[in-house]
């Protein structure tokens, strides 16, 4: 199974989704020097022939369509201003019968956002979203309905295993799973 983690970072999830579920996964982030780093940290782990890394926008995914059995994506979505134009490229790139896991921070209405936060130095980097908000936007039918999306990447139990962070919200339909949490 082939699995794109989308906003890697350094690579640590795209690694331990590697070794928990013995998938080959690839990870794509904007910054080069985060990629470099990932890659020789897997190299140091030997898990270069599972985990490969590659730099890449979110927007504008360097893959062509129906490539990867599934995506998944850990508190990327705040680093992105463009929340459509980033699920439709994902949706894009899975193969009918794949399924996308997300994992993101949200904004709440009632808490202002106190800067700098560990994904912004100001707001100018920063692109919250209210949950319900995001949850709509999910939702809309010009975002990322595709038939035949059935496929679980991973189950909740195991994800939260992973990330020993509370939930405040789940989406889930055929395409997706989404899982936020309202911290800001």
């Amino acid at each position: 199974m082939q699995i794109l983690d989308v906003g890697c970072g350094v690579g640590g999830s795209t690694r331990r989704l590697s070794h928990e579920t013995g998938c080959y996964v690839t990870g794509i982030d904007l910054s080069d020097e985060y990629i470099d780093a990932a890659e020789r940290l897997t190299d140091l782990l030997k898990m270069q022939d599972r985990v490969k890394f590659e730099a890449a926008s979110a927007l504008d995914l360097p893959f062509d369509d129906n490539t990867f059995d599934g995506a998944w994506s850990i508190q990327m979505n705040m680093n992105v201003e463009d929340k459509l134009g980033w699920l439709k490229e994902v949706f894009r790139a899975i193969k009918p019968g794949g399924r996308a896991v997300l994992y993101e921070v949200c904004g709440h209405k009632n808490t202002p956002v106190y800067f700098p936060v560990p994904w912004a130095q100001d707001s100018s980097m920063s692109f919250l979203y209210h949950q319900s908000h995001f949850g709509k936007l999910l939702h809309r039918p010009d975002s990322i309905s595709r038939s035949g999306m059935t496929r679980p990447i991973c189950q909740r139990r195991h994800f939260h295993k992973w990330q020993n962070q509370r939930v405040s919200q789940t989406y889930r339909n055929s395409e997706y799973i989404c899982w936020s949490e309202t911290t800001y």
